[in-house]
């Protein structure tokens, strides 16, 4: 049967494990943070997966009991999910079915939900980042996104972590070059968003980013939710990087000696066996 759109997003969230009851689009609406406008196609911010896309006008067809506080109308609601031909998912009223979608489809506003979990920090039931037709504007919680690029010594990627902390499970493993949004630091690690869920990867294998991958200035950082004080990721990776080194040619020197003795012993035998002929 088909769903409305505020249905199939609740039905998305309860797949994954989640629990939203709202009573339409307009009601999710004002129960969300924004992120940023659309225009042209085009965020004028960052998405990330889970964010959900509105189609909004002050065009009066709100319901009556949102027309006071004047936020509009907004009429249709959809999940970002970030795929090249499918960056939206939707229930589609004339296909009658979830169709895919793309930001061009008339989409206006990006908004932000408590309910799904994008790693960002978000606080409930803030009115929007439109201008309402009184002339007043309300401003969400969204913050200025960081990004970090997966740079290891050995090209081998970065397992992303459950927990921030060496003996944390991991199940994913960034390769190099990955592009991650970063929601906090907790130590020496980095919260960002990886496989659509907040996980943890170790400082001393990526370095600060712009979001396409471009080098940023080395004063730029990252504030630690731990201690409030932040680092040159820059500088700490080339630290890393001539410690890890180091430790490498210890362990090849010991692996040497290693080999030596193993050679030595290995030969002793021998020389008594034709000592004794």
């Amino acid at each position: 049967t088909q769903q409305d759109c505020q249905s199939f997003v609740e039905h998305c969230v309860m797949d994954c494990g989640g629990h939203m009851d709202y009573a339409g689009s307009n009601d999710r609406f004002r129960h969300t943070v924004p992120v940023c406008e659309i225009k042209n196609g085009k965020p004028l911010g960052t998405l990330l997966p889970g964010d959900l896309l509105f189609i909004h006008a002050f065009d009066g067809g709100e319901p009556d009991k949102y027309r006071a506080d004047g936020l509009g109308n907004a009429s249709h609601v959809g999940i970002y999910c970030g795929v090249n031909g499918v960056e939206v998912a939707h229930s589609s009223a004339s296909r009658g079915r979830v169709a895919p979608s793309t930001l061009k489809n008339a989409w206006t506003h990006a908004r932000r939900a408590k309910e799904i979990d994008s790693g960002m920090d978000v606080s409930a039931d803030s009115g929007g980042d439109v201008t309402s037709s009184t002339g007043t504007s309300e401003k969400g919680g969204a913050r200025n996104m960081q990004y970090v690029k997966v740079l290891t010594p050995d090209g081998a990627g970065v397992h992303a972590r459950e927990a921030p902390k060496d003996s944390a499970i991991w199940k994913y493993t960034a390769p190099d070059g990955t592009v991650l949004p970063v929601v906090s630091m907790s130590g020496d690690y980095y919260k960002v968003m990886y496989k659509g869920k907040g996980r943890y990867v170790s400082r001393f294998y990526v370095q600060e980013c712009a979001a396409d991958g471009g080098r940023v200035a080395p004063q730029a950082q990252v504030t630690s939710a731990a201690d409030g004080g932040g680092f040159d990721d820059l500088a700490a990776l080339d630290q890393r990087v001539a410690e890890l080194e180091r430790l490498a040619a210890e362990q090849s020197e010991r692996i040497s000696a290693l080999e030596g003795r193993v050679n030595a012993d290995n030969r002793l035998p021998n020389k008594q066996m034709e000592g004794s002929i």
